[in-house]
C-alpha cells in the first residue's frame, strides 16, 4: 500500500493567506507601514513557493474515471 501524499502546496497557500491578512487583523489602520511592508514581503515569498510546490506535485491518477453525459438524440 502506498502512502497517500500530503497536499504542501495546498497547505503553504493557506499559510500564505492567513500571513497576508495578518497585518489588517493586528495593527490598527494609522500604524507604521514597515510591519505591514515585512508581513506581505513574507507571506509573498510564501505564496510563490507554494505555487512552485503545487506545480511540481504529482497527480494521484487513482481518482474515478470522468462520469458519461448521457444526451438525448
Amino acid at each position: 500500500m502506498t502512502r497517500r501524499q500530503r497536499p504542501v502546496g495546498a497547505i503553504l497557500s493557506a499559510t500564505a493567506a492567513v500571513i497576508l491578512a495578518a497585518p489588517t487583523l493586528m495593527f490598527p489602520a494609522d500604524s507604521p507601514t514597515e510591519p505591514k511592508l515585512l508581513f506581505l514581503g513574507v507571506g509573498t515569498l510564501v505564496f510563490i513557493g507554494a505555487v512552485v510546490r503545487v506545480r511540481t506535485e504529482k497527480t494521484d491518477h487513482r481518482t474515478a474515471p470522468p462520469t458519461e453525459t448521457i444526451t438525448e438524440e
